[in-house]
């Protein structure tokens, strides 16, 4: 509370306790039009142009109207844009490809590699598959480009596998990690699975092996397909019924162990149809009960005592049993050393039902886009394609059309500007003349035979100042 130390008249401003209201961004800027790579058909929200190349690449080239009107926009103050790629259909847009074979699937593919958005940018790319081993489990996957006929990475993945359950999965890591390529599944990656399983080293041959041998409680830690470790319990040997012959004997112990692993859990097929045979080399094989990528047979290795069945029935690691995984034979082979290259990627100039489309799908939803650019579309030229962008702001009503005229139109005169026959829509406006700014591109060193400058339309200027 003031203090007063007078008698007088004082004013005192007390607070309301309502507050000003905050701006909102009314500058907000949607490039629409096509460009050499990227997201098509969407609208994607970029902060600055650092973003823009992320997912757009770098300027491509100095006719890469929508890198270059996107950096003029940026450079020029711009804060937020929505950049959005339309495609054509005549040829349809598709991405590069190209398919790797497993190892040892008979030469059957079991990954197809995309390039990570449509067009011949793509053709450009080459992957390749590295692994320590051809038996190995995992494997890493390199992006890159050949130069002076040697491989150059971009991208590099490692620790891959073909286990849909696991976290290291290669096509949930790469479509979510990787900025040039995403990966799916071909008919082998499905056909070519199998049951994972287990082989223990070969056991003696003696005919009271399992008679003499096997004791009270004798138990088992294994893992299933990656559930978890679960521990059986053979119980009191006499209710085996051994008899002091080998292989009778050993078949009554691997039905015991196949029963105790159904009985974890009947519910699941790799428990229930789990199987546990003692084969005619005397050895130990457990296999899972499903046919999956994910499919496996982990023993781990007991305490060493009396009652320690994973040693005694040579499957701990000592004895170095021979595990199959579900995903062996799918897992991809390894690429020559320059990679295999992309191809087949295609793209075409979008047309005025192209960008109407787009309009009416998807910018039509977003609400906080303002301002409209049309980056290598212009006014005659592109007549049809600019009615598109004004229709559109015209039906909404809350956006502007910054527009173009043709490069080499000069506004010199009033019958020039008179029979260009200009939109007059409220939601359109113009601005000129073109800007000339140092081309990118150019260096006095490295490559000094190209123009020093590039033009670019003023609307990404404009769309930057707003």
């Amino acid at each position: 509370m003031p203090t007063y130390l007078h008698p007088g008249v004082y004013l005192e401003e007390i607070p309301s306790g309502s507050r000003p209201i905050e701006g909102v961004a009314t500058s907000v800027a949607a490039f629409v039009g096509a460009a050499n790579k990227g997201p098509a058909g969407t609208a994607e929200l970029i902060q600055s142009f650092e973003d823009y190349e992320a997912l757009y690449g770098e300027i491509a080239s100095e006719t890469d109207v929508m890198g270059l009107a996107v950096r003029a926009f940026y450079l020029n103050g711009g804060k937020s844009a929505y950049i959005c790629r339309v495609t054509g259909d005549a040829p349809p847009a598709v991405a590069s490809f190209n398919t790797v074979a497993g190892e040892d699937t008979g030469g059957a593919d079991v990954l197809k590699i995309s390039a990570s958005s449509v067009g011949t940018w793509g053709d450009s790319l080459f992957a390749r598959i590295v692994k320590a081993g051809a038996t190995d489990l995992s494997f890493k996957l390199e992006v890159g480009h050949l130069e002076d006929g040697e491989f150059v990475a971009h991208e590099s993945h490692d620790s891959l596998n073909m286990n849909d359950k696991d976290g290291d999965y290669a096509l949930t890591r790469i479509n979510r990690d990787s900025l040039l390529v995403t990966l799916a599944l071909e008919a082998a990656a499905e056909a070519e699975v199998q049951n994972g399983s287990i082989t223990g080293a070969a056991l003696g041959n003696a005919a009271t092996l399992f008679s003499a041998g096997v004791t009270d409680s004798m138990s088992l830690r294994l893992n299933m397909d990656g559930f978890g470790v679960r521990t059986i319990d053979l119980g009191e040997a006499a209710g085996l019924d051994l008899a002091g012959a080998n292989a009778a004997d050993g078949a009554k112990v691997a039905a015991a162990i196949q029963v105790a692993v159904a009985a974890l859990d009947p519910t699941e097929d790799a428990y229930s149809d789990f199987t546990c045979v003692y084969d005619g080399d005397r050895k130990f094989v457990l296999t899972s009960g499903t046919s999956s990528a994910s499919s496996s047979v982990v023993v781990l290795d007991g305490d060493g005592s009396a009652t320690d069945l994973a040693a005694f029935l040579n499957l701990n690691s000592d004895a170095e049993p021979t595990a199959v995984n579900g995903s062996a034979k799918i897992i991809p082979a390894t690429s020559p050393d320059a990679g295999v290259q992309l191809t087949g990627g295609a793209d075409s100039a979008p047309q005025a039902d192209h960008y109407s489309t787009f309009f009416n799908t998807v910018l039509a939803k977003v609400r906080d886009a303002s301002i409209i650019v049309l980056p290598g579309a212009s006014w005659p030229a592109q007549r049809d394609i600019v009615d598109a962008a004004r229709a559109h702001c015209d039906i909404t009503a809350s956006r502007v059309l910054i527009l173009d005229v043709d490069k080499a139109t000069e506004l010199d005169q009033g019958a020039t500007i008179d029979g260009l026959g200009l939109p007059t829509s409220t939601y359109t406006t113009l601005y000129y003349p073109w800007v000339q700014v140092a081309n990118p591109f150019y260096n006095v060193d490295s490559n000094p035979n190209v123009d020093k400058t590039v033009m670019i339309g003023p609307s990404a200027f404009a769309a930057g100042m707003w």
